[in-house]
């Protein structure tokens, strides 16, 4: 596993095998979020993605 400023999962593989790789463009523009929905932090979506897939 990759970590990026020591608290972002950037890269990795789990158990199953499962490959997850966040390309990180920090000039990306994705507009605002509604405040009414549920989000999950950039630096977690990865470690997430990886324990789900397990």
């Amino acid at each position: 596993m990759a970590t990026a400023y020591d608290s972002a999962t950037t890269d990795g593989t789990n158990e199953a095998g499962l490959g997850a790789h966040l390309p990180w463009l920090a000039e990306s523009d994705h507009g605002e979020r509604g405040p009414r929905l549920p989000a999950v932090s950039v630096a977690l979506w990865t470690l997430h993605l990886l324990r789900a897939g397990a």
